[in-house]
């Protein structure tokens, strides 16, 4: 058997994605490049309110934010795109707000109007933007621009390699392990290309050096769950076919009155095969 090796998880960018805004001084960094005018808003104003299980997947990584009277959600596409984005977001805003107004007491069926923080939303694409629009409605892209109850709209954030902000930043980092993984794989080495390479340019510099061993451990570690969940996958899979197999022997030697030899080869069985499934066929 081949040894194991080590590999890049499918989902690194993500977990590093989380993993630099959980720190207060890159999370008041963002806020500020997406809001300098906020000069009241400080680092320790700052709260993370990311829900689990709304967004995340293969696809989309979240962020939630609080500051202020403001409530920022931030969700990182990689390469694939998809305006189903926008009833995600939906999602998130209403499980959010329902979690804010319990935390804050606040009651729903007074005369008083509620206070709850203004929501924006935020889709940091790190794929080709092509032609790509930069900003996503509910209303335009489900309903043909027609005016509904509801209402939703995100702008998309695709970065710029001239500049130096923390998301063009994380996005250059993103390109850069992309091609790091196409050279060496999905491997240890192309972690630390990746690291090395973005040192160089000053690209997300001092939060890699200072969290080279943190990121390496992410982006390897996290890849073992993925390898035993496909493993996992795997052998359900060829249970399921092995089942299918047994069935359709069974039902050609009953209907067609063939020997157990005779209707595996009729299914095309290969002869190293068919030792596997005659214990099946006892069951």
């Amino acid at each position: 058997m081949p040894k194991k090796v080590k590999r890049v998880n499918r989902k690194a960018k993500d977990s590093v994605f989380n993993n630099l805004f959980t720190i207060p001084k890159y999370r008041y960094q963002l806020f500020k490049e997406l809001h300098p005018e906020a000069k009241d808003i400080k680092e320790a104003d700052i709260e993370i309110v990311t829900l689990e299980h709304v967004l995340m997947n293969n696809e989309y990584n979240d962020l939630g934010l609080l500051a202020g009277d403001r409530f920022l959600i931030l969700a990182e596409a990689q390469s694939t795109w998809s305006v189903n984005i926008l009833l995600r977001f939906l999602m998130y805003l209403a499980t959010t707000y329902k979690d804010y107004i319990h935390k804050k007491q606040i009651s729903l069926y007074g005369s008083k109007k509620a206070e709850i923080p203004k929501p924006e939303l935020y889709v940091i694409y790190t794929g080709k933007r092509g032609k790509k629009p930069a900003e996503l409605s509910l209303s335009k892209e489900f309903f043909d621009g027609e005016e509904t109850a509801v209402e939703v709209k995100a702008k998309v954030i695709y970065g710029d390699s001239k500049k130096k902000d923390l998301i063009s930043q994380y996005i250059e980092y993103c390109k850069v392990l992309d091609l790091q993984v196409k050279k060496y794989g999905r491997d240890k080495k192309a972690v630390e290309e990746t690291i090395r390479i973005c040192s160089n340019k000053d690209i997300l510099k001092e939060y890699l050096e200072a969290h080279r061993k943190e990121v390496v451990d992410i982006m390897t570690q996290l890849y073992d769950r993925e390898y035993e969940l496909g493993l996992y996958v795997a052998e359900a899979c060829k249970d399921a076919a092995d089942n299918a197999n047994v069935e359709r022997i069974r039902n050609l030697m009953k209907n067609l009155k063939m020997s157990a030899k005779e209707a595996m080869n009729a299914l095309g069985i290969e002869p190293k095969d068919q030792k596997i499934y005659m214990p099946l066929l006892k069951k």
